[in-house]
């Protein structure tokens, strides 16, 4: 037993060493504060939400955001990825392909978009959001019958966590699983966010077969999608602030040219004040002004605060 517990013992002092060997696992002075992520899938849940909220505002306030949006939109469908069929009957490859165009022009349920629209609306909403949901319906116009119905992330309850069936299944995040982790449904509000007006959280089960989750999986078991903007958040709200702070300075400053300071000391703004003849200085001055002052005065010019040479940039990869 005592031979049983050395061995143990050397062996754990060689994991502490290894473990120490490694920077990033390091516990010394740089390290303290650090944020952590104990668990990823958890807590891509758990954070899912302030960071969609986050991104919205930050895509519809910040023009950086909102390019970096566009740019990825436009990377990833472009004009939108149209599909050719392969069929060796060049009559039936055509009756194929004229039947494709018909059912695009008439693809989104809602009536707000063809069918690349549609694409490029899951893209923008799956960047921003994190994930999307699309779902097949059969109320479209008698021989087109098929038509896509898009879901806002939030549509699908992301506060139902519960466990079913005598725990053989489990709702997460408004994913339900089964006994074996396979997603079998969603749990959706009744009322898209717009239209519920009553305040209904009343939700309805739509199998997973019969819905479509588009999400960027990043961490095995992963429930729900993540904002793509989500590293840059912080940054980005940052860089506004700065930048609305400067303008401020900018046009503090500006509104301020000078001081004319008379032989005793004292000091008085330089526009609209009256001069030593009773005349008011005019409030704005003109290129190649030249202004006469009394004797002993002199003219101080406030000082204009400079940007900085150097520019911020914001990279979206």
């Amino acid at each position: 037993m005592a031979g049983a517990l050395t061995q143990f013992g050397r062996r754990f002092r060689a994991g502490v060493l290894a473990f120490r060997s490694y920077e990033a696992a390091g516990t010394g002075r740089r390290w303290r504060g650090a944020s952590e992520i104990p668990h990823q899938g958890a807590a891509m849940t758990a954070a899912r939400g302030p960071i969609g909220r986050r991104a919205r505002a930050l895509v519809a306030n910040n023009s950086l955001a909102a390019s970096g949006v566009e740019a990825w939109v436009s990377n990833i469908v472009g004009a939108g990825i149209k599909p050719q069929s392969q069929h060796p009957d060049p009559a039936v490859r055509g009756a194929i392909i004229a039947a494709w165009d018909r059912w695009t022009d008439q693809a989104d349920a809602d009536g707000l978009a063809d069918f690349y629209g549609l694409t490029a609306m899951v893209v923008r909403r799956m960047v921003v959001d994190g994930d999307v949901f699309a779902a097949p319906t059969l109320d479209g116009a008698e021989g087109n019958p098929l038509r896509d119905r898009l879901f806002d992330a939030e549509q699908v309850d992301p506060l139902r966590f519960q466990v079913l069936n005598n725990h053989t299944g489990r709702v997460v995040a408004g994913v339900e699983f089964d006994d074996r982790g396979r997603r079998v449904a969603y749990h959706v509000y009744k009322e898209r966010p717009e239209f519920n007006f009553w305040g209904s959280l009343a939700t309805v089960r739509i199998p997973a077969d019969h819905m479509l989750q588009v999400f960027k999986p990043e961490a095995p078991g992963q429930v729900r999608g993540l904002s793509w903007l989500a590293p840059i958040l912080l940054s980005l709200s940052d860089f506004d602030q700065i930048a609305d702070a400067q303008s401020m300075r900018q046009k503090i400053a500006a509104l301020l040219t000078g001081f004319i300071i008379n032989e005793s000391g004292d000091a008085s703004p330089f526009a609209g004040d009256p001069s030593a003849d009773g005349s008011a200085i005019d409030s704005g001055l003109e290129p190649g002004t030249l202004k006469v002052l009394s004797a002993g005065q002199d003219v101080k010019c406030s000082a204009t605060p400079r940007r900085s040479a150097r520019k911020a940039s914001t990279s979206f990869g």
